[in-house]
């Protein structure tokens, strides 16, 4: 898990708003590119269809951003209820006489009461049941991290290509 929910959310609303903008840009270039719908000639040709190529271009970036903004604030979340999740086991732990170290719940070091068979035995048992949580709780988020990294590459590749279309336009 990485970085902290109220960040990341942060950033979410920054790419939305930026798509927003970029989305305005993208439609009033498609405005002023309609004016020139009269101007004939190959040269009034190019330039239309350089301003359709970059309004297009500019339209695409945005729904990049604001498809990054709903990823970021959809991990932003599940990495609150994790984070919520993890705390709520610790805790758990905590009571149960056991600590994480490594990843694995252990007892705590040092006299925690009376020796006592049945409470060895309870408190085995609540470790196993907190250690199937712990894990299962990581491997969902590992699994959300993969997800994202693997959403954001792709939209990575798209902005590229987008960028590249735009700096092909360029004169």
């Amino acid at each position: 898990m990485s970085g902290d929910p109220a960040s990341i959310s942060h950033l979410a609303g920054a790419s939305l708003r930026s798509a927003e903008t970029l989305r305005t840009r993208a439609r009033d270039l498609d405005a002023a590119r309609s004016a020139l719908d009269d101007w004939g000639g190959t040269v009034g040709t190019r330039h239309r269809r350089h301003a359709q190529a970059l309004s297009q271009a500019g339209a695409g970036a945005a729904d990049c951003l604001e498809d990054l903004g709903r990823r970021l604030q959809l991990y932003a979340t599940d990495l609150a209820q994790t984070m919520a999740q993890i705390r709520q086991i610790e805790q758990a732990a905590e009571r149960a006489d056991l600590e994480v170290s490594g990843g694995v719940l252990v007892p705590r070091f040092g006299i925690t009461g009376e020796a006592d068979a049945a409470r060895a035995h309870e408190r085995e048992r609540a470790a196993e049941e907190l250690q199937a949580r712990w894990r299962t709780a990581l491997a969902l988020a590992e699994r959300r991290n993969d997800h994202l990294r693997a959403a954001l590459a792709a939209l990575d590749r798209e902005l590229i290509r987008l960028t590249a279309m735009i700096e092909h336009r360029l004169p």
